[in-house]
């Protein structure tokens, strides 16, 4: 019995020792993101942080693998993958460097980062315009409708639907070529 339970302890030192060795292996090095400051000049922006390279912990994000495939010094590493696109976004990583976007992270880029949510603002703005136009000229169109005979009803109703049917159609089409 104390043969086995020594067995025990002996193993789960072993494992404790490797697993620690893995660790500080795969986690980034304390200087990795002071030579990235440095380089790109991002020291107290928002990449002034652990997620220009990893999600969360020490799991590493597309841009903190590519750096992690790379040899040389940490500043070679990055000059290395400075023409790539790491997260699939279209924009290389140096251009989101550039922009203060996370060259990791797919919804943050240069197109969608900090810099456009005024016009994410304004295109609500104009959204809830047109919403409103569309519920004054039903309203309208509803109580102009109430006020007609039923001849000229029927009469206005075709006429609209001459107007709206090719609309329909493009907007319809609009969409097939969008997407």
């Amino acid at each position: 019995m104390k043969k086995a339970y020594g067995m025990t302890v002996l193993m789960l030192l072993l494992t404790t020792v490797l697993s620690l060795g893995w660790a500080t292996e795969g986690s980034a090095r304390p200087g990795d993101l002071a030579t990235f400051n440095s380089t790109y000049d991002t020291a107290g922006t928002r990449l002034d942080s652990c997620l220009v390279c990893h999600v969360d912990g020490s799991d590493l994000n597309p841009f903190g693998m590519d750096i992690s495939m790379q040899t040389g010094t940490t500043g070679q590493r990055l000059a290395n993958v400075e023409v790539l696109d790491s997260d699939g976004d279209g924009f290389s990583n140096i251009d989101e460097i550039n922009n203060l976007t996370f060259p990791g992270d797919p919804d943050d880029n240069p197109a969608v980062g900090p810099e456009a949510a005024p016009d994410g603002l304004a295109a609500l703005s104009f959204a809830i315009a047109v919403i409103i136009a569309l519920f004054a000229i039903l309203s309208a169109a509803a109580y102009l409708a109430s006020r007609m005979k039923e001849a000229n009803l029927r009469k206005w109703h075709r006429y609209a639907g001459v107007i709206l049917a090719p609309l329909i159609v493009l907007q319809a089409l609009s969409g097939i070529f969008l997407s």
